[in-house]
């Protein structure tokens, strides 16, 4: 069966780093409307078909494959929370870790490091008030 292979079951899920969980619920919120087309089903039997044959054969690819997975996907770059943050994507928001997300300036959030911020956060506007009331109508 396939779920309870060790590639796609739930524990495979549950093992794989959380940037590359974020990185799977990011593509599919984007590409979730291409994979319901009716020639997708037959595509994707046949391939996790020749994925399990492989798994069970001991393939060299499959075995290094989770090793790969553990060292490629330590943390997500600042731009993919950002482009998920500015979707509004809900799968993919509970992801995002709440030090990341704090503090957030909705407007732009996640800025790049580099940029230039067009807004100070320390400035206060000041107005100025005539000392007579005489011409405040």
């Amino acid at each position: 069966s396939v779920f309870k292979n060790n590639i796609f079951g739930p524990m495979a899920e549950y093992s794989q780093p959380k940037p590359l969980q974020l990185l799977v619920e990011l593509y599919v919120a984007r590409n979730f409307s291409a994979w319901k087309q009716p020639l997708v089903l037959p595509f994707l039997e046949r391939n996790v078909q020749i994925a399990l044959n492989r798994c069970k054969a001991g393939d060299e690819y499959h075995k290094g494959s989770a090793e790969l997975r553990q060292r490629r996907y330590v943390g997500t770059p600042r731009n993919i929370y950002r482009h998920i943050l500015i979707s509004d994507l809900k799968e993919a928001l509970v992801l995002v870790p709440p030090t990341v997300a704090d503090g957030l300036l909705m407007f732009d959030p996640l800025p790049p490091k580099d940029s230039l911020p067009n807004y100070a956060s320390n400035r206060v506007s000041s107005v100025s008030v005539p000392a007579d009331d005489s011409s405040i109508l």
